[in-house]
């Protein structure tokens, strides 16, 4: 029998914790749904999913009234929707962990990837989701659909001289590709929001550094897949040393039933096993 779950690949904005599990206290988390919209199509380097739910992923803790609603980034593993995971708060810092495939241009890795522009990627990310986290308290499921679709498409698609489009993936346009048949309100705030990153002379408006955190799956979970989902954070925690941290790489939220699974490319075998 199918179970309900989120199949993770191998971010988000994503740094994953390694030997982090005995010198940080860890906090269990249910993961539910914190107002997802569905019926996205999406893309990512060719590979493809339809009727995505996207928007925003609730973790409540034992104590209920501590449950925070935030948008993922990824880690490879599988979570189930109503299973409890622990996670670490670590504070983010966008010049450790730096995953070399984030950034247009980077989807092959190795030697030709830009530094620069996969570092300016996981910026931009942290920049929107800073600038507008406020709609998981009180905005609306298409405003949290639009914080999570400007978090993937700052990842993928920073450093395109075409700008942010969420189209035309297999074109001259970019990585990640985002279309709803039943209306496309929240692509057209994420855009928004992500090009209000410049001014009108295509430079980065200045900024502050984004202080929030990451809350961070420990690796052995106990769960089906001993991992777990990687969030955005906004609470405050002490800098990790730079030698517990290293990459992840970027999700996406598909549709089922009455579940968020992850998508990746490339998917090992295990992987692809954990859907039967």
């Amino acid at each position: 029998m199918r179970k309900p779950k989120c199949w993770v690949s191998g971010l988000v904005l994503g740094l994953v914790v390694a030997g982090v599990a005995n010198q940080v206290h860890a906090t269990m988390y249910t993961i539910g749904n914190g107002g997802l919209e569905s019926g996205w199509n999406l893309n990512i380097d060719g590979t493809s999913e339809n009727g995505a739910l996207v928007g925003g992923i609730k973790l409540t803790p034992g104590n209920p009234l501590l449950a925070i609603t935030s948008v993922c980034l990824d880690v490879k593993g599988t979570v189930y929707l109503g299973t409890a995971y622990n996670f670490v708060t670590v504070a983010f810092n966008g010049q450790d962990g730096l995953n070399p495939n984030w950034g247009y241009g980077n989807s092959g890795g190795g030697a030709l990837v830009n530094p620069a522009t996969a570092s300016l990627a996981i910026q931009n990310a942290a920049r929107v989701f800073d600038l507008h986290k406020a709609v998981l308290a009180s905005g609306t499921t298409q405003d949290r659909a639009a914080l999570q679709l400007a978090v993937w498409e700052a990842l993928y698609d920073t450093g395109n001289p075409l700008g942010y489009s969420f189209i035309d993936t297999t074109g001259t346009g970019g990585r990640f590709e985002a279309s709803r048949s039943a209306g496309n309100a929240a692509r057209v705030t994420a855009l928004s929001w992500l090009n209000g990153l410049y001014d009108s002379s295509g430079n980065l408006k200045p900024f502050q550094p984004y202080t929030g955190s990451l809350l961070q799956p420990l690796l052995a979970n106990g769960q089906p897949n001993s991992g777990a989902q990687e969030m955005m954070g906004t609470l405050t925690a002490p800098v990790p040393e730079p030698t517990t941290i290293i990459a992840g790489a970027l999700l996406l939220l598909p549709f089922g039933a009455s579940t968020i699974r992850f998508l990746r490319r490339n998917v090992a075998n295990a992987d692809r096993s954990s859907r039967s």
